[in-house]
């Protein structure tokens, strides 16, 4: 059994090959816990991630024992290329106010 190798682009294979390395695994560059008030833990790690999301993840899902892989609540998407930071405005419970809060507030409700 024979092949044809003269139309042979190695390079667009090394690509493909890359890319569905890529597709199948994701790198998390940051990772931030969410604003909580002075008395309360928080509820809520945040990832910034090599496909470009961010995503909130519950603390409490990524501890309990009948997950092998957690799952966000919901990825945020809004550019090409990864996602390299994230971070909340503000100190402690300043970080709760302004548009930080009113985003943060939006998103959780949109989940729940």
């Amino acid at each position: 059994m024979g092949g044809d190798a003269t139309n042979w682009d190695e390079e667009s294979y090394r690509k493909s090959i890359s890319k569905e390395r890529e597709i199948q695994s994701t790198t998390v560059f940051r990772t931030v816990f969410t604003p909580s008030s002075s008395q309360n833990p928080p509820e809520y790690i945040v990832a910034a991630s090599s496909d470009g999301s961010v995503a909130p993840y519950s603390i409490s899902s990524c501890i309990s024992n009948h997950f092998l892989l957690a799952e966000p609540i919901c990825l945020l998407e809004g550019h090409n290329g990864p996602a390299y930071d994230v971070k909340f405005f503000g100190d402690r419970d300043d970080s709760l106010g302004g548009v930080t809060k009113s985003r943060w507030e939006v998103i959780l409700s949109s989940w729940s």
